[in-house]
């Protein structure tokens, strides 16, 4: 068994249904799980399915057009979750003390603001 996850481009009408406007409005995935194999290694034209697939899901509000396709032989077995991401990313500013660096020229930043880069004085008209 395998998955399929097939991207497309995702559009809304603006208009009415006689005289539709298309707007892009991002991408959208859609995914097909428990396919088996046999099932699309022998189909003769998998991108001509897939894309009616896409179509046949869009109505006179939106639409989506077929922009390419991924298979998953191995499935979800491995999950990368938002909490890991979360925890690495913060490791990454804690190893570096980047935030207290960032912090730090924030502060400086407003202290100085105003201020002659050249003197200091924050009334400075010469420079």
């Amino acid at each position: 068994m395998a998955s399929i996850r097939i991207q497309t481009q995702y559009l809304e009408n603006y208009s009415d249904s006689q005289t539709p406007y298309w707007k892009q409005k991002g991408g959208h995935t859609f995914t097909i799980n428990n396919v088996d194999t046999d099932t699309f290694m022998y189909a003769r034209n998998l991108v001509e399915v897939l894309t009616t697939l896409c179509k046949e899901q869009s109505n006179e509000h939106c639409k989506y057009e077929y922009l390419d396709h991924e298979i998953d032989f191995h499935g979800a077995d491995h999950s990368i979750t938002a909490e890991m991401l979360d925890t690495e990313i913060r490791k990454e500013w804690d190893d570096g003390h980047a935030l207290d660096k960032v912090v730090d020229e924030m502060l400086k930043h407003a202290e100085t603001a105003g201020e002659c880069q050249d003197c200091g004085n924050p009334n400075c008209k010469d420079h």
